[in-house]
């Protein structure tokens, strides 16, 4: 059968639409069956969760504010009774007013009253069992009567401790803005303490703060929460006094790395706060009580949720692992592996992007192998244009030393001739990128030997070097090339110049060059040609091939896993800093 150009356009309109409704296949099996099922389920779920949630934390704060409620209310009657007594006792009590007048122990009637005294005490103590102790101070005759519930272990402690604040000055003890309550410790254990004061008399009843939060309980079992004092910016729990927490909002707070409902109760006039705190996290953790419907609805999802999950798994999880497990591959250094496409009944939009892939990964295959080669090339011409290009720089200034000498200066143009030789001998004999640090090291201080010939008393030198570098490999003529700086720039006619050259190792595979010099160091237009040369590697005439060669080499030798650092010196002079690999060739070592 024989189509026309009109008819085979058509077949090929045909086919390109097949194509893309297959290429669909995927999108609406990802995206319409979660949408259609999984969702609304979801949506539901949510829905009824956080109605559960709030239904909940309202239910345990209410039940919690009750409790704070009658439970404060109680501890506040508690102190208002023993500070009403307080007050009574010594400004209308017949003991203490009696007791006032004396001036002495030994006046006749004395401790008879004291023994009244002491047995109202007592009987005050009897009938409040909050308080734990009560001490009466008579100024005048500096006498003492007390009463207490304290155990035998702890009674003394308190007692002297009470006795030490009768006896002193309470303002520093002071609760909050309160005159009369105070706050102390004894032994690790926190009081509440009501001063009353009359004339002569000081008294000074106590209520432990431990005791009012041991006596407190809840009725929601099983639930996270803890109960609190809080008293000058201070709050006491069970385990001791800590800092206030954080203030979240006007329900929770932040304490101890977790979120908290806190409910209250202020007493006192706002001086003394008796709470509840609830931890956020374990409230919430009880909304998996859901209802009927909400299981019903979860059984639901764990049926389909499997069906949806295979058909992800065989249309986009099991493609996507294969393409993750390819690239894993060629990332790791197998560059020839390749996705295996086979014959599928079922079209995706992975077919394509497979084979697409393996096409992709052919080609930069093919592109990197030449651009590798030709990059290969290129630096090792650049490489030894350089190399050739530093050698004729450095036999030009030799030669113009030996050239300066007179005829009477024989021996020292013998002993420079030695030094050029062992220093050309070095030169000619470079056949390599790299030499051996020690190598370098020695070349330089032949370098520096010839110039101190030319320049008697006018500078001294240091090098030195770290015996387990003395192996590395590094670039030939780079030190030199900056210690001929040092000489060409900073000798001056009337002063010392010092050099000094240095090589160790920094961290496990960096080696640190240092040349440094006492010398007047670069003018500013200097450094900032060298700086804009370091970010730019454009050559400038105004610096001269020098360092700009050595960087250049440096860039194609180590490409970007290098440092140099060019400044002038806090205490004067220049200095070069180079950080490279460290690079240690066994047999060197041996």
């Amino acid at each position: 059968m024989l189509f026309n150009g009109v008819e085979i356009a058509e077949l090929r309109s045909s086919e390109e639409e097949s194509c893309m409704n297959k290429n669909r296949t995927v999108f609406w099996i990802i995206i319409l069956i979660p949408l259609i099922l999984v969702v609304p389920v979801n949506i539901v779920v949510i829905h009824n969760a956080q109605k559960e949630m709030q239904y909940l934390v309202e239910e345990r704060t209410n039940e919690s504010q009750s409790y704070i409620q009658s439970m404060g209310n109680n501890v506040e009657r508690d102190l208002q009774t023993v500070e009403e007594y307080m007050q009574m006792l010594v400004t209308q009590g017949d003991e203490c007013i009696n007791l006032k007048r004396y001036s002495s122990t030994s006046q006749k009637g004395f401790w008879s009253e004291s023994s009244k005294l002491g047995k109202t005490l007592k009987t005050f103590l009897a009938t409040n069992s909050c308080v734990g102790g009560v001490i009466v101070y008579f100024s005048e005759a500096d006498v003492i009567v007390s009463q207490s519930n304290f155990g035998a272990k702890e009674k003394k402690k308190n007692i002297d401790r009470m006795t030490e604040i009768v006896k002193s000055d309470t303002g520093s003890l002071q609760l909050g803005q309160s005159r009369n309550w105070i706050h102390y410790q004894v032994e690790g254990m926190d009081y509440l303490g009501v001063v009353t004061k009359d004339e002569n008399v000081v008294c000074l009843a106590t209520v432990s703060l431990n005791d009012i939060l041991d006596s407190m309980k809840g009725s929601m079992d099983g639930e996270s929460y803890f109960h609190y004092l809080s008293f000058n910016n201070r709050m006491l729990t069970k385990e001791g006094i800590t800092e206030m927490p954080e203030i979240r909002d006007q329900a929770t707070v932040f304490y101890k790395g977790s979120e908290y409902y806190d409910v209250s109760k202020i007493m006192l006039s706002g001086n003394l706060v008796l709470g509840r705190m609830l931890d956020k996290n374990s409230l919430t953790e009880s909304t998996r009580r859901l209802t009927y419907p909400l299981l019903i609805l979860s059984v639901l999802c764990c049926l389909v949720g499997p069906l949806i999950s295979l058909t992800f798994i065989y249309f986009v999880e099991r493609p996507l692992n294969t393409l993750t497990t390819t690239m894993d591959r060629i990332r790791n250094g197998d560059r020839q592996y390749r996705i295996q496409l086979r014959k599928k009944r079922i079209y995706s939009e992975f077919d394509d992007l497979n084979q697409d892939f393996n096409n992709l990964m052919d080609e930069l295959e093919a592109s990197q192998k030449a651009l590798m080669q030709k990059e290969l090339e290129e630096q090792r011409v650049e490489l030894r244009y350089l190399s050739e290009q530093i050698r004729p720089h450095f036999i030009l200034n030799a030669l113009n030393i030996v050239y300066t000498y007179d005829d009477e200066e024989f021996p020292l143009a013998r002993k420079m001739v030695l030094h050029l030789t062992k220093y050309f001998r070095y030169l000619v004999n470079l056949n390599s990128d790299y030499v051996y640090l020690y190598d370098e090291m020695e070349f330089v201080k032949t370098y520096l030997e010839i110039q101190k010939v030319r320049y008697p008393d006018r500078f001294v030198y240091f090098a030195e070097w770290e015996d387990e570098v003395g192996a590395a490999e590094i670039p030939a003529v780079v030190i030199q090339t900056f210690v001929e700086n040092c000489i060409k720039y900073s000798i001056e006619k009337d002063k010392m110049l010092y050099i000094m050259i240095r090589a160790k190792k920094i961290g496990n595979d960096k080696l640190q060059l240092t040349i440094a010099d006492t010398g007047k160091g670069f003018n500013e237009n200097t450094l900032k040609d060298i700086r804009n040369f370091l970010h730019t590697r454009e050559y400038s005439e105004r610096l001269g091939v020098g360092i700009q060669n050595v960087v250049k080499r440096l860039h194609l030798l180590y490409g970007e896993n290098y440092y140099v650092g060019i400044k002038n010196s806090e205490s004067g002079g220049a200095r070069v800093e180079l950080v490279l690999p460290l690079i240690v060739e066994e047999k060197a070592v041996d």
